[in-house]
């Protein structure tokens, strides 16, 4: 269902505008991109609002938490500084 979609999308564009079939493939390319950059802007923006950190990574198998947070878990928490 969701191909065939595409196709008539694909297929509407390109009979409607004169060089859409040279034009679908880079605008398609493009959307993808920029989706992917608000995606990413976003993961970043929620990491410096909640003060998220990168993790220390080393080349040892051992794995060892310290001041771990689970963000969903955060969420539901009562806020330490009520308002």
């Amino acid at each position: 269902m969701l191909r065939s979609v595409s196709l008539l999308r694909t297929g509407i564009f390109c009979l409607a505008h004169p060089r859409g079939h040279r034009l679908y493939l880079p605008i398609q390319q493009t959307a993808i991109a920029i989706g992917e950059i608000d995606t990413l802007c976003g993961f970043a923006l929620l990491a410096t609002e909640r003060q998220y950190t990168l993790p220390q990574l080393d080349d040892s198998l051992v794995i060892n938490p310290k001041e771990a947070r689970h963000p969903v878990i955060e969420q539901q928490l009562p806020s330490p500084n009520p308002i």
